[in-house]
């Protein structure tokens, strides 16, 4: 564990906040010392005018830039970064000052401003001989992502010094490139802990987007060793289904750490197109932890509550036939997880709308971050009546108000004109509840009467 600088740390984080701010979110005049702030105003007033010519309009907060006092150079970064790109060239001669200080919150200006000029100062603050000021403008790299920020933050990544690789990772992972996770998976080489956190944290950080998972994926099938276990273990909050076939072709691998951790990871990634592999090791996997993460992965695959071992060998010869079956649905729906891929009515039309369940439960939340919006685009691609019943019975079989509601919400924008008979039968059906429970039904309430209105029928 490396000892932190006591003065300049401080900045550094201080700053970083800032450069994690869009312009709309940064702090308003308000929440500062009261008094000491009033003091400053009023030493203001109290000077004479001056005769000299005034000048750009931000002048003033150029000045109060300089000013070591967080109260007002604090306030003087928010305006400046409101003003945006004009002030860019202002900024470019205080990032040459000597205070390094300054040379700081110049850089998390020049983040949170953006832009190919922004890049181009912070790219040349990232080699400031002050390590304070390398590593405030290390971390804007990642904020800014301009042309040549990877290439310099993968440069950073092997400096030795421990703070600068430290802002590296940090960077690497608001950056998002899915290329950093090649350069973050090596995190347990490093020999500094806070180091191999913030690889680890922002290896994590890059895997669960959308863009990056075929290449995380690539990578499991080529890396080997702790590079491969890093990069499966990154697997573990996404909940993607593109990566069932490289995490089922893990568990044949001749390490046994990457077998284990791949069955585990199966369990949120996974689909059927792997439980045929996973029976298989379930019964008769070389290592007992396997057989059990294997099993315990199936159980929540396939609803079957078996313990490891040959029950699983008996339960895939019942079975296999049914699980091939699911195997195009669930190609199609891993397939769908890409953003770039839309689906279609007609190869939608070729399954059943119990067969594609998983869009609903996907449109409702469940599954990794970007597939709620994707699940109903595709169930908007497909012919909106095929899903009505479904739905509306799904409506009234919940007990849970938030579920009710939220598929109402969903039935009413996939815009089914059939779906207004539905609609009036669930709203009858609220206002013969009793007067308490009515009021606490208000939600659904609302949600039926925007569906039905919306559809030219006005309730009371």
């Amino acid at each position: 564990m490396r000892p932190l600088r006591v003065v300049t740390r401080p900045l550094v984080l201080a700053c970083l906040s800032l450069c994690m701010l869009a312009a709309e979110d940064l702090p308003k005049a308000e929440g500062v010392d009261v008094i000491r702030t009033a003091k400053a105003i009023a030493d203001a007033l109290g000077r004479p005018e001056s005769s000299v010519a005034h000048g750009k309009a931000w002048e003033a907060d150029i000045a109060a830039l300089t000013d070591p006092r967080p109260e007002i150079h604090t306030q003087a970064m928010s305006a400046l970064i409101r003003r945006g790109q004009p002030v860019i060239g202002d900024l470019t001669v205080l990032a040459k000052d000597q205070d390094p200080a300054l040379r700081m919150r110049v850089a998390a200006v020049l983040a949170a401003i953006g832009g190919d000029d922004a890049t181009r100062e912070i790219l040349s603050l990232s080699q400031d001989r002050d390590r304070g000021v390398a590593e405030v403008a290390t971390l804007a790299l990642g904020k800014v992502r301009g042309s040549g920020t990877y290439e310099r933050l993968s440069e950073i990544l092997q400096s030795p010094d421990p703070s600068l690789r430290q802002a590296a990772a940090r960077g690497l992972g608001m950056h998002g490139d899915p290329r950093g996770l090649g350069l973050l998976c090596v995190y347990t080489r490093d020999r500094d802990d806070l180091v191999r956190r913030d690889m680890r944290e922002n290896l994590a950080r890059i895997a669960t987007s959308a863009a990056a998972v075929p290449l995380l994926a690539e990578l499991i099938s080529t890396r080997t060793g702790t590079d491969r276990l890093a990069l499966i273990d990154a697997t573990a909050a996404i909940g993607d289904p593109r990566l069932s076939p490289v995490l089922t072709e893990m568990l044949t691998q001749p390490d046994l750490g990457a077998a284990r951790l791949a069955a585990h990871m199966l369990a949120i990634n996974g689909d059927s197109r792997a439980v045929e592999s996973l029976c298989r090791v379930a019964a008769q996997g070389r290592d007992q932890v396997l057989r059990e993460e294997a099993a315990n992965t199936l159980r929540l695959l396939t609803s079957h509550t078996a313990a490891a071992g040959t029950a699983w060998e008996l339960w895939w010869r019942n079975h296999a036939s049914d699980v091939a079956a699911l195997v195009a649905r669930d190609r199609l729906i891993a397939d769908l997880h890409d953003p770039a891929r839309n689906a279609t009515a007609s190869e939608l039309a070729a399954f059943s709308v119990g067969e594609l369940f998983k869009l609903v439960e996907g449109a409702l939340g469940r599954g990794a971050a970007w597939w709620p919006a994707r699940a109903f685009a595709a169930m908007a691609a497909d012919s909106p009546a095929r899903w009505t019943p479904v739905l509306l019975e799904r409506i009234e079989r919940a007990n849970d108000l938030r579920e009710r509601v939220r598929v109402i919400v969903l039935l009413d924008a996939l815009n089914d004109p059939g779906a207004v008979e539905g609609f009036k039968r669930l709203y009858a059906a609220l206002r013969k509840q009793p007067e308490v429970k009515a009021a606490a039904l208000g939600p659904e309430r609302v949600a039926l009467r925007v569906a039905l209105e919306r559809r030219g029928v006005t309730v009371h």
